[in-house]
Parts: structure tokens; sequence; C-alpha cells
């Protein structure tokens, strides 16, 4: 090759060209052509990268950066993602593979942490009471696990009192999940009504302060 090379440059020198001149524009050229082709090697080797190790697939639902969207294609350039609000964004594969990737489609159950927030003017008996039935409800139904689950009084806003609510719905079917929580929402408002206790009321604290 370094024999077919020498051969070629004499014979433009015989032509008339400078062999210097040929050579700098060749490196100039190869130089164009390799910063050109960065982005393009960097696209690749995030394709690559995300075949290799898996963190997401194609079918996988998954939260990046502040979307959340489920993996349709992954290509030499650019991923694919259709979001929730059916619109599709396309990343490109060396900045996606370097985010922050939370794949939703691995988790193995679903939370359920619902925002309680009592009123402060909330009888310490009924606060209690509440407290334990509602800790009972979760422990008698067949959809949450058993362990961790927790109903615990967290503590004092200026306005409210904090319960703390951790527990897990045993499945990764979403239109299951809706069902077992709307069930339990229902059943908290209930024990609400029954232990004398209401929500919390942020406006009106803010008014009368």
């Amino acid at each position: 090759m370094l024999i077919v090379i020498i051969a070629i440059l004499l014979w433009f020198e015989n032509l008339g060209f400078s062999a210097t001149t040929l050579l700098a524009g060749l490196g100039i050229g190869g130089l164009a052509i390799a910063l050109a082709a960065q982005k393009t090697v960097e696209n690749i080797i995030g394709a690559i990268t995300l075949y290799v190790s898996a963190p997401v697939r194609i079918g996988s639902l998954c939260k990046f950066g502040a979307n959340v969207g489920t993996i349709e294609e992954i290509g030499l350039r650019a991923t694919r993602i259709r979001t929730l609000d059916r619109s599709v964004i396309y990343v490109a594969n060396a900045k996606f593979v370097d985010m922050h990737l939370e794949n939703i489609s691995e988790r193995e159950r679903i939370a359920f942490r619902p925002n309680l927030m009592l009123s402060a003017q909330t009888k310490q008996v009924d606060l209690q009471s509440f407290i334990n039935a509602c800790k009972q409800l979760l422990d008698d139904h067949e959809h949450i696990c058993a362990d961790p689950c927790r109903v615990k009084f967290k503590g004092f806003t200026p306005w409210a009192l904090q319960i703390d609510v951790l527990s897990y719905v045993n499945t990764t079917d979403f239109a299951l999940y809706m069902e077992v929580i709307e069930e339990l929402n229902m059943a908290i408002l209930g024990l609400l009504n029954e232990h004398n206790c209401e929500l919390a009321k942020p406006e009106l604290a803010q008014l009368t302060s």
C-alpha cells in the first residue's frame, strides 16, 4: 500500500501537481469529514450502548428528564419515544444514554401514597382512631402488600396535621391499580367522616393568618 501511495504521488508530480499540496488537502478534508461525522459516531455508539446495557427496551414505559413515554424505536441516530399525550419525541442517542432513565415498566408493584393533611383542629382521640382504622383498611385489602405498609402521624404544619401513608398495590397493571386506589380513596373518605376528621383547608389558614 505504501508503494502504491508513493507511486500515485509521483504520478501526480509528473502531471504537474504538488504532492505536498495534495497531502495537505487530503488532511484538511479528512479532518472536516471527521468533525462532521463526530455526532453521528457518538449517536451510533449511544445506540450500541442502549442495546448492550439495556436500561430500557422497545416497549418500555420510562421517565427521561421531565417527560414520560414508551420507547418505540432505538435507531442509529435517535430514539423515538411516544409520550402520554400521544406525541412523539426524538432524542439523540448520545444525549439519551446520558440521561437519568427511570424504567417504569420494570417495577414489580405500584406505590399508593395519598397526601393526607388533616385539619389542625382535629382532636387527638379522633386522629388516633382514624389512623388505626386506615391501617386496618390497608392490612385487610387483598391487593396491598404486607410490607412495607404504614400509617403514621408524621408531624405538624402551621395549618395541618400530616399523615404519612406508605403502601404498595401488588400489581403492574395500571388499570387494576386505578381501580384499587379508587376503592381505597373512597374507603378513606368514609373513615374521615366516621371518625370526625376533615381535610385541612390551607386557603382558610392563610386568610386567618
